[in-house]
């Protein structure tokens, strides 16, 4: 089950996901700040995450399908955590300050 869920393009997708979307947020810091400030922002990440995702694997016609989805959540979850270590162990500048 865990060699399924790091199947090399879904996975990599979430990654990718994930780290453009901190891009964004570092592109727009202002717009970033304001949208997290937003318990609905929060919350409503939270649920796609935590149930919308792994629903729609489990609604999913397909294992195949449904693999796919938890593999991207988990790239994307995956994608974070390494960001989260690279800036906080300072070998990456925080979003605010790439551009």
């Amino acid at each position: 089950m865990i060699a399924a869920l790091t199947r090399p393009v879904p996975f990599a997708l979430g990654g990718l996901g994930a780290f453009l979307l901190e891009l964004g947020f570092a592109w727009y810091p202002e717009t970033g700040r304001a949208l997290w400030r937003r318990r609905s922002v929060r919350v409503a990440g939270t649920l796609v995450v935590g149930v919308v995702g792994p629903a729609v694997a489990w609604a999913a016609a397909t294992t195949e399908t449904a693999l796919w989805v938890l593999a991207a959540l988990a790239g994307g979850l995956a994608g974070y955590a390494v960001l989260a270590v690279v800036i906080v162990t300072d070998l990456v500048l925080p979003p605010e300050q790439w551009f």
